[in-house]
């Protein structure tokens, strides 16, 4: 799979490099293009020009980290018992201390009602980030829809072209089919270390765009003197979630075993409205669960 950027044919190939180019001149263009200012669920929609910022230093770097939902039930609308687990150990990945990954400074989530059947409220997303949302104090903004996403795209470019994303991240939570052109839509293509697809049987993996700008350190013209440009670099790196260890780190099998498990579910609970919720979105599918499988100790 980490070959994926030299996979399918190279018709494929080449027009997933055109679209990711045409989003880079646009990240880039010297001319401010215009993006709205307010959210596709607001009923009036400004338009402001998005400025590189004189006072942009060179060097400056900032990460966008696309993710696939967690696990997903048979009804498809809400992560499954492993698929909180998940939302959970997320939440570990990132922080301010000695955590693999840094705090983010937004969070994006595909809305719930962004699935074709209006009846439906998909929240996989949602609940992908919302023990990150608690730890971090970060609000998920879920206005987006799946058709909002060159839109949402356009947003992101806007904060790192004014100059809000050095030294910071954003983290999304969106439809796996989708990661592929939003990568694209955010200047990384193939050539840049993005795939041109995720596999629908994987969850496990976490794209990583880190936007650089800067000079080229190997330029393409002698005497020319090259300007700053923001380039993208991608990577797709393991989440590295394993549903047992994770269960061994909270408790759940100790020596002689326990009753009950899913201590998880109450790990460092914040005492937030929005944690009280999910906590009890999770109990209840625990409960429901030991009910129908019994107590397996």
């Amino acid at each position: 799979y980490y070959n994926a950027p030299l996979l399918g044919n190279g018709r494929s190939h080449r027009n997933a490099q055109k679209l990711a180019q045409k989003h880079l001149k646009y990240l880039n263009a010297p001319n401010p293009p215009f993006v709205a200012e307010s959210s596709p669920s607001s009923s009036k929609t400004t338009k402001k020009p998005i400025m590189i910022q004189e006072t942009l230093q060179p060097g400056c770097e900032g990460t966008i980290i696309l993710l696939r939902h967690c696990e997903k039930e048979s009804l498809k609308e809400h992560c499954t018992y492993v698929g909180y687990e998940r939302a959970v150990y997320l939440s570990t990945l990132f922080g301010s201390g000695e955590e693999r990954w840094p705090n983010p400074s937004h969070l994006y989530a595909l809305n719930a009602g962004a699935r074709h059947n209006k009846h439906k409220q998909n929240m996989r997303e949602i609940e992908t980030l919302q023990p990150l949302s608690v730890k971090a104090n970060v609000t998920i903004d879920d206005s987006y829809k799946e058709q909002h996403m060159p839109h949402l795209a356009k947003q992101i470019v806007s904060l790192f072209r004014e100059g809000h994303m050095c030294g910071k991240i954003i983290v999304v939570a969106w439809k796996h089919s989708e990661i592929p052109r939003f990568a694209r839509h955010l200047g990384c293509g193939p050539t840049e270390g993005c795939p041109l697809d995720y596999q629908s049987t994987e969850f496990d993996n976490a794209w990583q765009i880190k936007l650089v700008y800067q000079t080229p350190w190997h330029g393409s013209k002698k005497n020319v003197k090259e300007r700053n440009l923001w380039r993208a670099n991608g990577s797709v790196q393991k989440e590295g979630f394993d549903p047992l260890a994770m269960s061994k780190k909270s408790g759940d099998y100790p020596l002689g075993g326990t009753a009950v498990g899913g201590r998880w579910i109450e790990l460092d609970p914040p005492e937030q409205k929005e944690h009280a919720a999910f906590v009890k979105q999770l109990n209840k599918s625990h409960h429901h669960h030991m009910h129908h499988h019994g107590n397996m100790d």
